[in-house]
């Protein structure tokens, strides 16, 4: 019995101090936040492109794209790509882009990149898509179409690039429970756990795929497209650091 007490005492120690550790990285998440939230963004917001790859039919697609489409930033172009023009997705494009109602909005193409060989298929989608940029294009931004952001989420994503030591920016994503439910919190609260990881600490940062920016030229300077030809997934902040520059978060760029 003594011996089980001590292991009893032993594993309750160790989970509060983990419980502690937990604790104080919220608060300095917390206090990220409030700083990101009331700092000024830089008045840099150049013509940009948006990849978005697509795969079937999420929940809420169109409300994703129109919120795309709606986004307050100057001048972009969104590039829809799938491996198939066959792929719903592009049905729900359309009639999003017909539902449009405002007079302004980005320029927006879609692309059939075909099967991926020799890679993942949205890594192929996505290298397709690279190529297809328009020439006057001086930032890319990757998101995904299950994500849903608001209108200011282009510009507080690009305008940090305005720092040219600054390698990408990323934002992260927020679960959010539409109707309740335990797996729905209980997923809520996972995330969470991930997204206040980040922070101001650049280098334990990583560019997230559903909302990263980078600049043209530092896409192009790293040669990303010839670094995607054979991976399994997206990531760029490998190469962001094997280059010496730094990425980061940004609070303002949380996407549901």
């Amino acid at each position: 019995m003594t011996i089980l007490l001590f292991i009893f005492y032993c594993l309750a120690a160790i989970s509060i101090f983990l419980g502690l550790l937990s604790l104080r990285s919220g608060v300095r998440f917390v206090r990220y936040l409030q700083k990101e939230l009331s700092s000024e963004l830089p008045d840099y917001a150049p013509f940009t492109t948006v990849f978005v790859p697509c795969r079937g039919v999420d929940d809420g697609l169109k409300e994703n794209i129109l919120s795309l489409f709606a986004q307050d930033y100057p001048a972009f172009e969104i590039i829809f790509v799938s491996d198939s023009a066959a792929d719903p997705a592009f049905a729900v494009l359309e009639a999003a882009r017909q539902s449009f109602q405002k007079q302004t909005g980005p320029v927006i193409t879609t692309l059939v990149a075909g099967a991926a060989t020799g890679s993942g298929q949205k890594v192929h989608n996505l290298r397709a898509a690279a190529r297809k940029a328009d020439s006057q294009s001086e930032v890319f931004v990757f998101t995904d179409t299950d994500a849903r952001p608001p209108k200011f989420w282009l510009r507080s994503l690009i305008a940090p690039l305005a720092d040219d030591a600054l390698g990408a920016t990323t934002g992260y994503r927020w679960f959010i429970p539409p109707k309740g439910g335990l797996a729905a919190y209980l997923l809520s609260v996972w995330n969470a756990s991930i997204a206040s990881a980040l922070g101001d600490r650049g280098e334990k940062n990583f560019c997230w795929g559903g909302a990263t920016a980078i600049r043209r030229r530092t896409f192009e300077d790293l040669r990303i497209v010839d670094r995607w030809r054979s991976a399994r997934c997206q990531t760029t902040s490998r190469s962001c650091k094997s280059c010496a520059r730094r990425s980061c978060r940004l609070s303002s760029c949380r996407i549901a």
